[in-house]
């Protein structure tokens, strides 16, 4: 049984020494396979929740399936009953008190299929265990008390990565609910090595089997840290980022509040970092757009994901560290994204609709998201004189909406594309975001200098050798080549 008997102790001295605690307090104990929590706040309300619980078949109740021995006690030090819900709840029956809640978490999370991905939950790996707040903190669910305190007591020779503050070893102090909950952390022995640019700091933590390739993906994340920067006018909201890489079959990544994970199938080489290092350009570009620039809805998700695949592709590409040919093959990848999303799934849904079921609607947010973003490039360009395209309004968007703390709707994006670059893109945006209008490349690229030939869901695209002055000229400012 896992349930250790120095916390029994550590239980009493909490109840009796932290009663009259002014913020909450998370002890927590990690071992090889599982993990211990002790934890004191203020419970406004009557109920404890794990927030963001990913339901599957084989797990109803999601991560709330690997909660053990969880006991609720009151500031005497008596037990507080409760009943589990369904959806990862648990209501008390007595509320509106400071309580000491332990619990156990058994990390076998990795063994299940999750609807957005093992790494965006919990998962183990030989280096050590990563965890998501989601998967980790039962929290007061109504409302919790700023300025935590985490604690981790770890195996020898292992150390926490985390995006918060460190106070003391292994000891961090977080200011909301939202940052203890919506981020990843690392506990073991990986490698980690920190990169800096300008007065923020980037840790990249690395499972071991890729520590010999770290340069790899220093010369992906250098670039896009520094031109990212460039574009948005500004330095990410935060001045501390965590990135975790490991060994995963979904090659998939997923960005928090201050940081991602990422999983890669396979070794990581020069001949497939154009997958993996794109995902991580990609994760990485959404400490702007995503977390910094973020929408009021779930409707505005083609734009977050969308236009973050398109800018992320370009910056790659622009900056050298990928080739024409792959940037030509990712505007390819985009348009088979929407084909498929749009007519081989049948999706008859806008855009902004299938914001609302994303994970099923993927290929058309993502793939209908860029192909708006290359139309939006071309016409903007095209009205500027090639001065003002998706970068400028994205500059725009930052420097208005991101840095006043201020969600952006979909009125935000085309009253600052009309205004830096001359052109409204209400008619756009009502055929192809709030309306289910098919949406062709052709013109836009072309008017972009590069020339598509496509049947079906197969695309290609090149450089068009007949482009008109204008479109050269576009070519040259969005492209840089």
């Amino acid at each position: 049984m896992f349930y250790r008997k120095k916390f029994v102790f550590i239980l009493a001295m909490l109840t009796s020494a932290f009663a009259q605690a002014q913020s909450p307090q998370f002890q927590v104990e990690v071992s090889a396979d599982s993990v211990h929590v002790e934890a004191q706040y203020t419970v406004h309300g009557k109920t404890l929740a794990l927030f963001n619980v990913q339901q599957t078949e084989q797990l109803p109740n999601g991560q709330a399936g690997f909660i053990r021995n969880l006991v609720v006690k009151d500031a005497d030090g008596k037990p507080v009953k409760f009943k589990a819900t369904e959806d990862g709840d648990w209501n008390l029956a007595r509320g509106n008190q400071t309580v000491t809640v332990s619990y156990d978490v058994v990390a076998e999370h990795g063994n299940y299929r999750w609807p957005a991905g093992e790494e965006e939950v919990a998962y183990r790996t030989n280096d050590g265990l990563f965890f998501t707040g989601y998967a980790l903190f039962i929290v007061p669910a109504e409302k919790m008390d700023t300025d935590i305190s985490v604690k981790f007591s770890l195996p020898t020779g292992w150390q926490a990565s985390t995006p918060w503050r460190a106070t003391g070893d292994n000891q961090f102090q977080v200011y909301n609910r939202r940052e203890l909950l919506v981020n990843a952390m690392f506990f073991g022995d990986a490698h980690r090595e920190v990169l800096k640019e300008g007065d923020y700091e980037l840790e990249l933590v690395l499972g071991k089997n890729y520590a010999n390739s770290s340069k790899l993906f220093t010369e992906v994340l250098r670039p896009m840290l520094k031109h990212s920067t460039e574009l948005f006018g500004s330095a990410p909201k935060r001045n501390r980022y965590l990135i975790i890489v490991n060994e995963g079959a979904s090659g998939d990544g997923g960005a928090f509040e201050g940081s991602f994970s990422q999983l890669i199938n396979g070794p990581a080489t020069e001949n497939n970092r154009v997958v993996w290092g794109y995902v991580m350009a990609h994760e990485l570009f959404h400490f702007w757009n995503g977390v910094g620039l973020a929408p009021a809805a779930e409707t505005e998700e083609w734009f977050k994901e969308g236009v973050t695949d398109y800018m992320t592709s370009l910056l790659l590409y622009r900056h050298g560290v990928f080739n024409e040919q792959w940037f030509h093959k990712r505007l390819e990848t985009m348009y088979t994204r929407y084909m498929i999303g749009k007519f081989y799934q049948r999706a008859n849904v806008s855009l902004q609709e299938a914001g609302l079921d994303k994970q099923n609607q993927r290929a058309l947010v993502y793939g209908g998201g860029a192909l708006v973003a290359i139309a939006l490039e071309a016409e903007m360009r095209k009205a500027s004189n090639g001065e003002a395209g998706v970068a400028e309004l994205l500059r725009a968007m930052y420097q208005e909406l991101a840095l006043q703390n201020k969600p952006y709707t979909l009125e935000d994006i085309r009253r600052l594309s009309k205004q830096i670059s001359g052109y409204d893109p209400a008619p756009l945006f009502a055929e192809h975001v709030s309306g289910k209008g098919y949406l062709s490349l052709t013109e836009p690229l072309k008017q972009l200098g590069l020339s598509l030939a496509a049947f079906a869901e197969e695309a290609t695209v090149t450089r068009d050798a007949a482009a008109d002055e204008l479109a050269s000229k576009i070519h040259q400012k969005t492209f840089g080549l």
